[in-house]
């Protein structure tokens, strides 16, 4: 629960790994290369691109979206408790999460 304290976020950016509602992932596999999909307000070609070259951008715009995606996965979590509705959010959420 205490994730906003944690260093995880960010280290996983420093190694060029980022979070998604299907999972983990790393930038710098090969089919994000030319991915024209945008990950915090960039396409993912061009992340993949910062993070190759290893410009601090590409830390910090990954660094963002896992901060971003933590919170708004709380809000999603904290919307469907108020609602009674947190089994079905977790039965959803497993659904598409690849482990």
């Amino acid at each position: 629960v205490d994730m906003f304290d944690c260093v995880l976020p960010t280290r996983l950016a420093r190694h060029a790994t980022f979070w998604d509602e299907y999972g983990r992932h790393n930038i710098l596999n090969a089919k994000f290369k030319d991915d024209e999909t945008e990950l915090a307000g960039f396409t993912k070609s061009y992340i993949h691109h910062l993070m190759k070259e290893n410009e601090l951008l590409g830390h910090r715009l990954l660094s963002l979206h896992n901060l971003r995606f933590l919170h708004a996965l709380m809000e999603d979590i904290r919307h469907a408790v108020n609602n009674g509705k947190f089994e079905e959010f977790r039965k959803q959420f497993y659904s598409k999460w690849q482990k």
